[in-house]
């Protein structure tokens, strides 16, 4: 009576000798602890980044409403519109 199915694996026990020791898990917390320390820091220089990014925004928006001022001026009173 040969089944062609395999059996399956029992699940794994944590009471026997595949037990993990206490120093595992401060190691793995220890390694979880340097990732979030490490994105912490790419999300602050992101941060960063962005804020200055929106800044040249602003800059470039201010800039271009001056130079149609002066454009305007310029047009108004240099090309005879004015006399």
């Amino acid at each position: 009576m040969d089944t062609s199915e395999p059996k399956s694996k029992p699940a794994p026990s944590y009471h026997g000798p595949e037990r993990r020791s206490p120093d595992h898990y401060e190691l793995r917390l220890q390694n979880l602890e340097e990732k979030i320390d490490h994105l912490t820091d790419n999300v602050a220089g992101l941060v960063t980044a962005w804020r200055t990014a929106n800044g040249l925004v602003r800059f470039v928006k201010w800039s271009t409403g001056f130079v149609l001022a002066l454009a305007a001026l310029w047009a108004f009173f240099i090309d005879g519109k004015w006399h």
